[in-house]
């Protein structure tokens, strides 16, 4: 559109431009046309106020109309519009400002990893500013370690536009930061290539107290385990001395006695009777020895092993408590080391003591046999039951929890199943062979 003469374009309020950021009339600019008579083009914030009030973000061009001898008789205005081109750059702008306000690293790539933005918090976390990182391969210069490769990470941001995970960078400084990684694929119009919006969060304190923890709850275990240890080997030691003397001693006394019973004269009727109620009690006290004993820590599992001390055990259950008992076990013993037999028996004991307490069970079935990997124990009873919710929230969940955690220091479970009115059934399962958490440093003396 043209103006003649030397008049303003903007007379008679067809065409006004003003500046959009200050809002102040923008037509000096044009005027200048017609006064140097030189092509002017202004393409920086201008809008073209339409004639319904509208403004509308434009570029424009100014060139003279020239007459014969240089006589400027107009002026020729382009304008383009270039409202959606200035509004995503508005956009874009807003966005890179809350970027940098964010304290987490955020920056963006290209598909093959290229930086095109780097925020602030990308400078303060990792140690290089804008112009060190500008068009360098991120995870090349920071050294990242991806949890798997890149080119899988690629293929995920492809097929559901978003990727998460952590991964350890390493700073201009050389610090490793471990980050928890959040990708968003950003698609441009028409055809642009994606990008990648990539914003990491430093939580390598966080790990490191994670870590802590864990090596703090494998030591816990480890002493736990030391302490069931040197208990077993405490009550193997007393068991053996019970046995070795003072059973012994009641054994000899015992004899000493009926050697006297035998020598005194039968008019001696009161001595003998006294000697004979002595004797008597001596033989309670060498039950109740063995007995002890046997609590402490029975022989037959030391002697024979796991599957005989499981019969031997249920049968002593069966006849002290009325309960019916049938035991299946291998003709052989399993031959598993001492730390494990001693946790299987244990199990086994907590087994039988929490029918006789809860169950209120007529028998027991009792099962041990050999997997590929691991020993099974089952135990079976046909009592009363309990709804497992409520149980795990009472005090009777103390026993499964002993017997849990006895199972897991041999690096095997222990699974409960039981319901209201059909009996428990309790299901050990223990390794062949177990290592030992990587944090456990309480070796057994005899391990070295």
């Amino acid at each position: 559109m043209g103006t003649g003469g030397g008049s303003s374009p903007t007379d008679g309020n067809v065409l006004r431009l003003i500046n959009e950021k200050s809002g102040m009339t923008a037509d000096n600019e044009v005027l200048r046309v017609l006064k140097e008579k030189q092509i002017l083009a202004v393409a920086n914030h201008v809008d073209l106020v339409t004639r319904d009030g509208r403004e509308v973000s434009v570029e424009h061009s100014a060139a003279p109309i020239l007459a014969g001898k240089g006589r400027v008789i107009g002026v020729v205005l382009v304008f383009r519009d270039v409202s959606e081109r200035r509004q995503e750059q508005i956009e874009t702008a807003e966005q890179a400002a809350l970027l940098e306000l964010t304290q987490d690293s955020v920056f963006v790539i290209d598909m093959e990893g290229t930086v095109l933005f780097w925020s602030r918090g990308a400078e303060a976390m990792l140690g290089y500013t804008k112009a060190q990182a500008a068009g360098k391969i991120a995870h090349e210069f920071l050294c990242t370690e991806f949890p798997q490769p890149f080119s899988e990470i690629k293929a995920v941001l492809m097929r559901v536009g978003h990727w998460e995970g952590d991964l350890i960078k390493t700073a201009r400084d050389g610090r490793r930061v471990v980050v928890s990684g959040r990708w968003a694929l950003q698609w441009g119009k028409r055809d642009q290539a994606p990008r990648v919006l990539v914003i990491n969060s430093d939580i390598t304190e966080r790990k490191r107290g994670e870590e802590s923890l864990v090596l703090q709850r494998e030591q816990l275990r480890a002493l736990a385990e030391r302490l069931q240890w040197v208990r077993e080997e405490d009550r193997k030691k007393v068991a053996r001395e019970l046995h070795d003397q003072i059973g012994q001693i009641l054994t000899a006394i015992k004899m000493d006695m009926t050697w006297m019973t035998r020598h005194l004269p039968e008019s001696e009727g009161a001595v003998l009777a006294r000697l004979t109620e002595s004797i008597k009690l001596i033989n309670d006290g060498v039950k109740a020895v063995r007995t002890i004993c046997s609590g402490l820590r029975p022989g037959v599992l030391d002697d024979l092993g796991l599957a005989a001390a499981i019969e031997w055990q249920a049968s002593d259950f069966a006849s002290r408590n009325g309960v019916q008992c049938q035991v299946s076990v291998p003709p052989i013993d399993l031959h598993l080391d001492g730390d494990r037999a001693t946790a299987t028996f244990r199990i086994f004991q907590e087994c039988l003591t929490n029918v006789i307490r809860h169950a209120q069970a007529k028998s027991v079935r009792v099962a041990l046999c050999q997997e590929e990997e691991s020993i099974l124990l089952v135990v079976e009873d046909d009592g009363i039951g309990f709804c497992e919710s409520g149980f795990s929230n009472s005090l009777g969940s103390l026993g499964l929890l002993g017997m849990k955690e006895r199972a897991q220091f041999c690096g095997g479970d222990v699974h409960i199943s039981s319901s209201p009115g059909n009996g428990t059934t309790v299901t050990v399962r223990v390794p062949w062979t177990f290592h030992a958490p990587r944090g456990a440093k309480y070796a057994h003396p005899d391990r070295g």
